[in-house]
């Protein structure tokens, strides 16, 4: 069922660029409150969250870019998300990026929402591994963060940075955080054309940690 939704998505994904989306009617956080996605434009300022700290960024979208595609549906706190099945959203649980049919498929549970207080995590208590066909949209944010507040909870802007795996084939995506050998905090370096991760950038001893071979 997995690999059905994976490949569905590939070929989906060429009608919105080489990215995936958020369906319209989707709000959107700014500094200003919540906007449909649909109506965010180019140059327009929207709020990202660091997801360690929950402490909240504005930051300017450089682009945007539709299309229609099929979607997963995951029902939350009263609240629903729409996005096709490989748009990445944040797991609080382990800490990770990875695509929203993980969570359709009850691979996971939690995604991380973001209310006035900071950033809890939250249960998935419904899904639907098709919810139809939507317009969708996907920003792209000039921040190093790339991620937007969707529904209330924490996705990602797939638009700039790569999804590679990690050994487990745990997705992860080209410049999050890691954890070096040592402990120290590096970032994930993707290679292989998306096959495999290193985690770079650590002191001098640490080496590669376990985001890559």
């Amino acid at each position: 069922m997995k690999k059905l939704l994976a490949g569905t998505s590939l070929v989906g994904a060429l009608a919105c660029g080489p990215t995936s989306c958020i369906a319209r009617g989707s709000r959107v956080r700014t500094p200003g409150g919540d906007r449909q996605i649909e109506e965010v434009e180019e140059g327009d300022q929207i709020l990202c969250v660091d997801p360690n700290s929950g402490q909240l960024v504005t930051a300017t979208v450089s682009t945007t870019r539709s299309a229609h595609r099929e979607c997963v549906r995951l029902s939350y706190a009263g609240l629903e998300l729409l996005a096709t099945s490989d748009h990445p959203l944040y797991c609080p649980i382990s800490r990770q990026w990875a695509p929203a049919g993980d969570w359709a498929l009850g691979e996971k549970t939690h995604l991380l929402r973001v209310v006035a207080e900071g950033v809890i995590p939250v249960t998935v208590e419904q899904v639907s591994t098709f919810a139809g066909v939507h317009e969708v949209f996907d920003l792209t944010v000039d921040h190093e963060l790339h991620n937007f507040i969707a529904n209330d909870v924490l996705v990602h802007n797939k638009q700039n940075p790569a999804l590679c795996y990690l050994p487990d084939r745990q997705p992860t995506m080209n410049n999050e955080t890691c954890t070096c050998q040592n402990g120290g905090q590096g970032r994930v370096q993707c290679s292989g054309g998306g096959s495999s991760a290193t985690c770079v950038d650590c002191a001098a001893d640490a080496g590669t940690s376990d985001a890559g071979p």
